[in-house]
């Protein structure tokens, strides 16, 4: 590895490092524990992205014995720190949209094998993992409006 290559790794794991610095050492250890189960629930899906909350329910819904550790607010928190804080994951922001019944839309996450650094789960899942990814054109954010039919 050179060593401009090397700089741009080391800064990536300095921001993963600071931003879980605040967590304690238990929900350091379950963050780096969640990570094989995130990457699991979004390839194995069948979509090429999720919503927070359909994410925590699929994490929650394979390993049973965690939702007596937290609260399902807990593990959201923890989930989105996770996958905040790797570049394996990546996030379509939904800031503002609304759906039709005029309820805020979910930021929605998605995985990307490229950013992977485990070879191993990478070839492993991505025979899985739908199309060839999240497409460009639907991580930006885009609110349509259709007028009403009279």
């Amino acid at each position: 590895m050179d060593e401009k290559t090397a700089s741009k790794d080391k800064g990536k794991g300095t921001k993963v490092n600071k931003s879980l610095r605040s967590l304690s050492p238990n929900s350091r250890k379950a963050s780096d524990e969640l990570v094989g189960p995130l990457v699991q629930t979004l390839v194995l899906s069948g979509k090429s992205s999720l919503p927070t909350s359909s994410i925590v329910d699929g994490v929650l819904d394979s390993a049973p014995s965690l939702k007596s550790q937290r609260t399902t607010e807990e593990w959201t928190s923890l989930l989105v720190l996770t996958m905040a804080t790797r570049s394996m994951f990546g996030k379509a922001e939904r800031k503002g949209l609304k759906n039709a019944d005029n309820e805020t839309v979910e930021d929605e996450w998605y995985y990307r094998p490229e950013c992977d650094s485990d070879e191993d789960r990478r070839e492993t899942l991505s025979i899985f993992q739908r199309g060839g990814g999240k497409r460009r054109a639907t991580v930006q954010k885009r609110q349509y409006y259709w007028k009403p039919v009279k």
